[in-house]
Formats: C-alpha cells, structure tokens, sequence
C-alpha cells in the first residue's frame, strides 16, 4: 500500500459553463475536479550521484526514483515514469497501483533526454546527446534504433524556433522532434536502415499524447494575451481556429492532449506584471474553444529538464508529477 504526505499548494479547480470566456471563467465556479494524490515516491534527484541500476542491486522498490525524467500515458490509460538512473520505465495502472518494472537496455537509461509512448504501449526513448532514438516493447526488447544527423549551422540559424529536445509519436506511429512551439518529422533514410533525416520543420506540435492524429500550432498577439491556435491534421486538413483571450500576459501555450469526447487540454505559463509573479494553468476547452475547465496557479518542478510533468489520458483525467528534496507525488485530478 502506498502512503501518502499532504501536498500543500494553492491550487483553484473550476467548472464552467461552456459558454463563459476564460477571462470572467472565476465568477461561475460550479462544480470541481478532485486532486488525488496516487503515488508517493522517494527519490534522488541528482544526475550526479548515479545508483546502480535496479539488475545489478535486484532492487525492486515499486515507488523509488533516481533521475526521473518525466511521465507519460497509453491509450489504455496506464501511466509511466521515465526512471533514469535506475535505468528503467516503471508502470502503474490509472489508479496509481503498480504494474511492472520495464528495464531498459540492461538498465543503460542515464543518457536518456525524454521519452513518449505510441497508443499501443510502443516506448520511444530520445538520447538527445547521441543524437538517437530507440524504440522498445512493453518487456524492455529493443526494436527500434537509430540515428538522426545535425544539419548544418546555417539550418538553425533559419529556424529559431526549433528546439529539438522532446520526442513525439502520432497514431500513425510517425516521430517528431522539437518543442510544442516547432518540430521536425523524423524521415527514414533511403540510404542506411538505421539513419533518421530531420523533414521539413513544422510550426507547432501534436498533442503529447500517443494517439494524437493533429499538429496544434500557436501565435500570440502582439500584447501577448491573445492565443490563435491554428489545428491542421496530419494529412494536410485544416480545422477551424480558435482564439484564447487572457487578462494577464501568456509566455507559454502548449497542447497537452485531447480527450476521448475531443476536448482539449491547453498548458498556458502566465505572468502577472503587478505581482511579478510566473504560474501555470491548464484550460479544457471544447472543439469551438469554448472553455469547460481550469485548473490555475499549478506548482512546477524545475528538475524536470523536458518539463514533461503533466499528462492527459483519454478520459480527460489530468496526471501531475510533483518533486521536492523529500521526494515525489504522482496527482491525478479528475471529476468528482
């Protein structure tokens, strides 16, 4: 059985009606999602002081981290935490109750950048500093391996908006790599089965889910509190934009993911001049932008280097990993 310790943080969880803008959302506040704390974790979190990996020391402690690195979901609402310096991927069910241990090659995981996971529970697993990307089943077996070549200096300079740092995978199991603001489709090469080549870049990204079929595009306005998001499908469809308008300026709009009933989840980074103070938001927003739900003044945890700390699965429940010098709690927010 897992124990849990209090997490103290001020966090407002409203349901709207769909029809209120996100600017006024605080005066109809109705019912509210629930923050269940799921998982607690003990946790190194220095990339420094390396423990062996779990098949040297046979450690088998279902909740304990050294390096994580971020966490994702599969399309059968299983959540998983990328364990680095224990050189593995652990699993749990969307309660929180552990699954399984997924070793990675022998436990070789320290290297790794970030990961994302196929609706089918493939493992894509980005090693950002060998410029590679290895693909494993749900056992840990090695499927998948190669490298991407760094394009030439003058590549980057015209395109100041990729930031190749975290790793996509769309339901149709084609790679990206970037950042929600641009990515690069991952091209196989005609010349060497285990060569990758970097496709045209792509202002935007899809959802950071596994079973995303769309690339969600973001411009700001020149005041920096109004969002256009632009939505075109893989294949080239475009759907109609929507537009968020905030009071306070916006630095950061990310798709998290959409759910089984198409509604989106927006990661917005705020910032309040007044009070010189950054903060996040998540907006669930229906189809037509309307929003149905905010969840504001989230708490960060600046170890995780990919910023890949929150997850949505295809229920619209909303996973959130916390980290403190004490250790960790896996959230899952969901309807009451």
């Amino acid at each position: 059985m897992h124990s849990f310790v209090p997490l103290i943080t001020s966090v407002l969880v409203i349901q709207v009606d769909a029809t209120n803008k996100p600017d006024t959302c605080k005066n109809y506040a109705t019912k509210q999602y629930m923050a269940e704390p799921i998982i607690r974790f003990t946790a190194n979190l220095s990339h420094h002081k390396r423990r062996p990996a779990p098949y040297e020391l046979g450690i088998s402690e279902e909740d304990g981290l050294a390096g994580p690195r971020g966490i994702a979901v599969d399309d059968k609402v299983n959540i998983y935490v990328l364990d680095t310096e224990n050189g593995r991927i652990q699993k749990y069910n969307s309660d929180g109750k552990f699954v399984s241990s997924i070793v990675i090659d022998k436990g070789r995981l320290a290297s790794a950048s970030d990961f994302c996971i196929h609706k089918d529970g493939k493992i894509y697993i980005l090693y950002g500093n060998n410029n590679e990307v290895r693909g494993y089943t749900q056992r840990g077996k090695l499927f998948f391996k190669a490298r991407y070549r760094d394009p030439p200096q003058e590549w980057w300079q015209s395109r100041p908006n990729f930031i190749p740092f975290k790793i996509y995978v769309d339901k149709y199991e084609n790679l990206y790599l970037g950042s929600a603001r641009a990515v690069c489709p991952l091209v196989q090469s005609r010349k060497r089965v285990n060569l990758l080549e970097l496709g045209e870049v792509i202002d935007g990204a899809p959802g950071s889910g596994g079973a995303n079929d769309i690339i969600y595009s973001y411009k700001k306005t020149d005041d920096n509190r109004t969002v256009h998001i632009t939505r075109k499908t893989i294949n080239g469809e475009e759907k109609a934009p929507i537009s968020i308008v905030s009071k306070d300026v916006i630095t950061h709009v990310e798709c998290l993911g959409r759910d089984s009933l198409g509604n989106l989840y927006l990661l917005f980074n705020k910032y309040k001049g007044e009070y010189k103070k950054y903060w996040r938001e998540i907006q669930k927003i229906d189809g037509n932008g309307n929003l149905i739900a905010l969840i504001d003044n989230l708490p960060r945890w600046v170890g995780l280097s990919s910023q890949r700390d929150l997850a949505i699965d295809n229920k619209g429940n909303i996973y959130h990993l916390i980290f403190s010098r004490q250790g960790g709690i896996l959230i899952k927010w969901h309807k009451k």
